[in-house]
């Protein structure tokens, strides 16, 4: 009987071990396209601070709706996209971040 016991316990703490994975994994920011059918130009970047000069450039390409990045390592999350969302050759738009603060998942809508 103490066998049974043991495992038991093995199995709720590997069940208890993957649920807390699965919900730190829910953390972050969330970059999502809901506005557009598609767009033809993404640039998307992070960086640990407010210094422009650290940002690091993790995305660039076409999105279509329903389109994701999230990211769990980095203080702001950046995006910038073509002025014309159809207009591969139209200029980028400015900077639009966000800063994250590691309080759960924050969902940042690309418009």
């Amino acid at each position: 009987m103490g066998t049974k016991t043991i495992s038991c316990d093995l199995i709720y703490a590997v069940l208890a071990l993957i649920s807390f994975s699965r919900s730190a994994e829910g953390a972050g920011v969330v970059l999502r396209l809901n506005g557009f059918d598609k767009l033809c130009k993404v640039e998307v970047s992070k960086r640990p601070s407010d210094d422009r000069a650290q940002a690091k450039v993790v995305f660039e390409g076409p999105v279509e709706k329903g389109w994701t990045y999230e990211s769990h390592d980095a203080d702001y999350l950046c995006y910038r996209r073509s002025s014309d969302p159809h207009n591969c050759w139209s200029m980028l738009t400015d900077y639009r971040c966000l800063r994250w603060t590691m309080d759960g998942q924050i969902n940042f809508p690309l418009q």
